[in-house]
């Protein structure tokens, strides 16, 4: 179980156009076409957020809000360019072995759960490769055991 957050600023408008040339069956012009392609998505880092004792790890993710000011009414949730996955941990009462192995599964396991309909208007995949590591008392100490 884990709860994940995608990118802020991370939609991505457009396509690149890509010019063909094609010999023209009647003359000796050639004819160009257009073709639309979506653009590749980047691979952002990935935000591992391990919970406290206690904590759920939808509140752990939900730990990654803001108000852009003091008088906005709603918070705004996510981090810049980053994904945030926040996994819950299964077995001892703290990161090291099952819950190390339980975050672990998790981070691996995020690639593969975003289905593809939904990854062009995301804009972004997850770089499962290049992790920023945080935690909160607990899930602090399992950041020294992870990382």
């Amino acid at each position: 179980q884990a709860a994940a957050i995608t990118p802020l600023s991370s939609h991505r408008g457009g396509g690149k156009k890509k010019k063909e040339q094609a010999e023209a069956t009647h003359g000796s012009k050639d004819k160009q076409t257009e073709e639309l392609l979506p653009p590749p998505l980047p691979r952002l880092p990935t935000v591992l957020s391990q919970h406290g004792t206690g904590v759920a790890a939808s509140m752990q993710a939900d730990s990654y809000k803001y108000k852009q000011t003091n008088h906005d009414r709603y918070y705004i949730f996510g981090v810049n360019q980053a994904w945030v996955l926040a996994p819950t941990r299964h077995g001892a009462h703290n990161w090291e072995y099952t819950g190390y192995l339980s975050a672990l599964s998790a981070l691996h396991a995020l690639e593969g759960a975003i289905p593809a309909s939904l990854q062009q208007g995301i804009g972004s995949l997850p770089d499962t490769k290049r992790v920023i590591f945080a935690g909160h008392s607990m899930g602090g100490h399992g950041t020294w055991h992870i990382a």
